[in-house]
């Protein structure tokens, strides 16, 4: 396969992460960049949605990600990447990275099976955010139609992981 960025975007609880980490084991030469890992690094200072630097650390995540993604995809790399993307951080990552072999993979499953994997994630629920991100989605999918949406709602993870390998 030659070197591809996949990203994988949808609401808390979709199963970006761990889709992902299934693709990175079935395709040779392959990492995961994952947003949120990112995000974790900062261990002293972070901003919640309530701080004034929330966005500002959103995107620095953001661009850290990116950037990740554009070394090991320049080494031969296959890069999987996660985050949500809606809105402007939708239109900054592909625009930054539309130059490349990229795909973009909207995992949308149902709304209840959106709130019942996010209960599931334990202390990282996000509870009525998620589902507030969820209808973001489907309303930002009235103008956008550069995703390749994938229902997972009665799918396992493997399951999901192979369809979207047979998308590529």
């Amino acid at each position: 396969m030659k070197p591809k960025i996949v990203i994988l975007t949808g609401p808390p609880g979709s199963g970006k992460t761990t889709i992902n980490e299934i693709l990175a084991k079935k395709v040779k030469k392959s990492v995961v960049v994952s947003s949120d890992t990112l995000r974790d690094f900062v261990k002293n200072g972070y901003a919640d949605r309530n701080h004034k630097d929330w966005k500002k650390q959103l995107n620095l995540g953001a661009e850290n990600t990116i950037l990740l993604a554009k070394n090991f995809y320049k080494s031969g790399f296959n890069v999987f990447m996660d985050d949500v993307l809606i809105e402007e951080r939708f239109y900054h990552y592909f625009g930054t990275l539309k130059n490349y072999d990229l795909k973009i993979f909207l995992l949308l499953p149902n709304k209840e099976t959106v709130a019942k994997r996010d209960l599931e994630r334990g202390k990282y629920a996000l509870k009525e955010r998620a589902l507030y991100l969820y209808d973001k989605f489907i309303e930002f999918l009235k103008k956008e139609k550069r995703f390749d949406v994938i229902d997972s709602s009665q799918q396992t993870p493997e399951e999901t992981a192979s369809l979207i390998m047979e998308k590529l």
